[in-house]
């Protein structure tokens, strides 16, 4: 089986490798098995979660996107009316996939760090540099605090603050 250039399967391990356009978008992530995680080349830029009387706080661990976005998303009015990147990510159809969610931040840290400006891979999953990215995870008890990262052109650094602002956002998906 071909993924661009690459024959997959020549060694026993399936599935397409870091770097890869597949599955949708870029893989950053892959887990071994075949499996992994694919981000959207597009930078949208959306409102981040604005809640109010809740006190979901979500995980900034790696693998725990999903769960977080779709806790988020249950939370219905006003939130994601408000949130829009949320809303935006789980309606995402981008590459005939429709099962996008926001990453977690240890997800988006991941992704800069796999296929980001200091990646071997120069870039591909076009980050804008010097610009803050929103991620689902939340400060706990305080949902109108989110977890971010500014992707930098020679690092990445780490934010919290008040979710009243708009920034820009990538949505993945798992393969």
């Amino acid at each position: 089986m071909a993924f661009g250039n690459r024959l997959i399967n020549a060694g026993g391990v399936s599935g397409p490798a870091i770097g890869d356009l597949a599955e949708g978008g870029v893989v950053f992530y892959v887990d071994g098995s075949g499996g992994g995680l694919a981000a959207t080349l597009n930078n949208n830029y959306a409102p981040m979660l604005q809640c109010t009387n809740n006190n979901l706080g979500t995980s900034t661990a790696f693998g725990t996107g999903e769960s977080n976005t779709n806790a988020l998303f249950a939370l219905g009015t006003p939130c994601i009316y408000s949130s829009v990147s949320i809303g935006i990510a789980v309606n995402a159809t981008e590459g005939g996939y429709t099962d996008w969610y926001s990453p977690s931040l240890s997800e988006l840290q991941t992704m800069y760090d796999n296929v980001g400006p200091t990646s071997p891979f120069n870039n591909i999953v076009n980050f804008y540099l010097n610009t803050q990215y929103i991620s689902s995870s939340t400060y706990p008890y305080n949902p109108q605090t989110q977890f971010g990262m500014t992707a930098g052109s020679t690092s990445r650094s780490n934010y919290f603050e008040p979710a009243n602002y708009t920034r820009y956002f990538k949505y993945i998906r798992t393969f």
